[in-house]
């Protein structure tokens, strides 16, 4: 008989109190319970409410893994039929009814995002207090699932390895055992979200992304996605707003109070081409004043966001700004149109928000500001302290820069977000940096960070999945160590485990000798390597190195067919190690392999589509038969998410990657094929 146990407690525990990252407690005491046992099912879910959704959708999850692991489908019954029932028959309760007032177990009191799983007398009970409803990214907290998540993580070792049934891994059983427990709950973090971005909504897609899948087919890949993100625990319960604040200031002053608006240097004039990435005087009181009346307008709410507007052009060139920042080092002209990313605004905003918090906390002591930390004043100012209520969205890399950037506003009082753009770098390559990513993620769970906002998950799965699986999983479970996780994430592949660590490491240690140019918060502040081979080949040819661009012209320079022979050689050896029984384990070694084809195509499409990368001979109708080619095998793997085509293709309208051949015109002046 397999009982599957948490793996970090005894299998028989007295009551015990426990407290670690973001777990209230956990209690365990020594009967053992059975939801199947021997191959037959010893329980039922209680139907309590058919009307509460949030319990209907945790239903469905505990039978579809429970059936994963078993083969047995839990039966559901009513109150009555299950009072019927024999006394050792285990009764699985789902949200609040009846059958929880009558047993006396109430929702936790921790708020939203909250959850209690009892277990006790035959009863099997997940409750839990979702968010308020609103928009985000991904769907509303449905805290009773969550409960039945986490019990599908500890009591049976679930592993969602990306989204669908290939990806779900459960490990096979005839029983399912569980000792009696009380466990209380609320993640740690406030947010957790993986964006996922322009596959949530085809409004959000830029002009020219092609539709490459029904309107069925979409929903079906949106839909387990969602479902992805909410077993991994992605949620958000906080109240702050981020995003660049000012976008209508230029329309709503210019004309009223030109004043509050960033001056230009002498022989340059403040035009509409600005009004988007529009920059305030932040010396001048009246814009102060301006910030404060619109915030009273607004009722005075606990948060207000006031994050200058993204992009580096429009910044004041004022005196009295200037002598606000610590270093006044600034070309004017470079300050205005954009220029060297050296340049340390950090100075006049940290004492403008400061002022900003003095002044409103009059109104309201509650109120914080929120703001990100990027761009020209990314950097923080040592020594400095803010006053309580300051919350910054963090854009910064993962080397020791970030390091540094994070320690500095942790130390400067400030209460602090992780919101980066890793998973922008080296367009849909296998780009593994887990052990550099994961310790820095730890390090910020252990130095104020109250949550993350990672732009974007871009849907490269069966190349780049196990970084988003490691976010997640670090997330969900801060106690866990990078290597742990990887282990996990291996373990969907059975008996060829050591064969795909062999196979992460390759890429692994492949992306750290490319030298990737490592992403800041954007292209212009981000870190070249200029000797590695990543740079070296890309400027050779005159192409782009900023990372989130330089990804898709470094495939064809960067993956010969030489280093894809050894990649496919490792999965060869994976799949010969399955059993005939492992069929998932050898479905998610295709997936992989799926993965690679498809950075085959694209780097040939690549190839032909930049001037610069084209064989000799190459001709418009080779470029077009392989484009097709690609839009077929996209629309393909898009279902099994090894990638999401249409996702993939809006990220390449935006970075003007020639996978179309009506952007073959963009990336270059040769054009003459024939």
């Amino acid at each position: 008989m397999f009982k599957l146990k948490p793996k970090s407690w005894p299998a028989m525990l007295t009551t015990a109190l426990m407290v670690v990252a973001g777990l209230t407690s956990i209690s365990y005491a020594g009967t053992t319970m059975h939801l199947v046992k021997d191959g037959q099912a010893t329980s039922v879910i209680v139907q309590q409410n058919e009307n509460d959704l949030s319990a209907q959708e945790a239903i469905r999850e505990l039978q579809y893994h429970v059936k994963r692991a078993t083969g047995v489908e839990l039966p559901v019954v009513t109150a009555a039929e299950a009072d019927a029932l024999p006394a050792d028959h285990v009764r699985v309760v789902l949200g609040q009814g009846a059958v929880t007032r009558k047993l006396k177990v109430s929702q936790p009191q921790l708020g939203p995002e909250s959850y209690r799983i009892y277990a006790k007398d035959n009863y099997l009970v997940f409750v839990g207090v979702d968010r308020k409803k609103g928009s985000i990214d991904p769907p509303d907290t449905n805290a009773v699932a969550y409960a039945v998540y986490h019990f599908l993580d500890h009591q049976m070792g679930v592993r969602w390895l990306w989204p669908g049934d290939e990806g779900t891994h459960v490990p096979k059983t005839s029983t399912l055992s569980f000792n009696e427990m009380d466990i209380t709950h609320q993640p740690k973090l406030l947010m957790r979200r993986l964006r996922i971005g322009a596959l949530y909504s085809r409004d959000r897609q830029p002009e020219g992304t092609p539709r490459i899948h029904s309107d069925e087919e979409h929903a079906k890949i949106l839909e387990e996605a969602a479902a992805w993100s909410r077993r991994q625990q992605m949620g958000t319960r906080s109240n702050y707003k981020f995003g660049h604040s000012f976008g209508e200031w230029y329309k709503k002053y210019h004309e009223t109070r030109p004043e509050v608006l960033a001056k230009p240097p002498a022989g340059s004039k403040l035009t509409p081409e600005f009004a988007k990435r529009i920059k305030l005087c932040v010396s001048n009181p009246l814009t102060a004043q301006t910030i404060i009346e619109e915030w009273k307008a607004a009722g005075a709410p606990n948060n207000w966001n006031v994050s200058p507007n993204d992009g580096s052009p429009g910044f004041c060139t004022c005196e009295n700004c200037r002598a606000m920042d610590t270093i006044d080092n600034h070309d004017l002209n470079a300050l205005w149109n954009g220029g060297p990313h050296n340049m340390n605004l950090t100075g006049r905003y940290i004492r403008f928000w400061n002022i900003l918090l003095a002044e409103m906390r009059k109104t309201n002591p509650k109120v914080t500001l929120s703001s990100y930390g990027y761009s020209y004043y990314s950097t923080p100012e040592p020594g400095f302290k803010f006053h309580d209520g300051m919350v910054l969205g963090i854009v910064d890399s993962f080397d020791q820069k970030g390091y540094d950037t994070w320690k500095g506003w942790y130390e400067s009082n400030a209460k602090l977000y992780l919101r980066p753009n890793w998973f922008h770098t080296g367009a849909m390559a296998p780009v593994y940096e887990l052990k550099s990513m994961g310790k820095f993620f730890q390090y910020a769970v252990n130095h104020g960070m109250i949550g993350f906002d990672m732009d974007s998950l871009m849907g490269y799965w069966a190349t780049q999945g196990p970084s988003y699986y490691l976010l997640a999983r670090l997330s969900a479970r801060p106690e866990l160590t990078v290597e742990q996780v990887i282990d996990e994430y291996t373990s969907g592949f059975g008996s060829a485990q050591s064969t795909i660590h062999e196979y992460i490491q390759y890429w692994e240690d492949f992306t750290e000798a490319a030298g990737y140019t490592v992403v800041g918060g954007g292209t212009s502040d981000s870190i070249v390597k200029a000797n590695a081979p990543y740079t070296r080949l890309l400027t050779e040819k005159k192409l782009p190195t900023a990372p989130l661009i330089g990804g898709w012209p470094s495939l064809p320079l960067l993956y010969t067919p030489e280093v894809m022979a050894k990649a496919y050689a490792i999965l060869d050896k994976a799949q010969a190690q399955l059993k005939p029984e492992e069929t998932y384990e050898l479905k998610r070694i295709e997936f992989l392999r799926d993965g690679l084809r498809h950075l085959e195509l694209s780097r040939d499409v690549i190839e032909l589509g930049y001037p610069q990368l084209r064989p000799q001979g190459a001709t418009r109708a080779d470029f077009r038969r392989k484009a097709e080619e690609l839009q077929k095998l996209r629309a393909e793997l898009s279902r099994k998410h090894v990638i999401w085509g249409e996702q993939l293709y809006a990220a390449e309208v935006r970075r003007r990657a020639p996978t179309l051949e009506s952007r073959l015109g963009i990336v270059g002046n040769n054009l003459d094929w024939e």
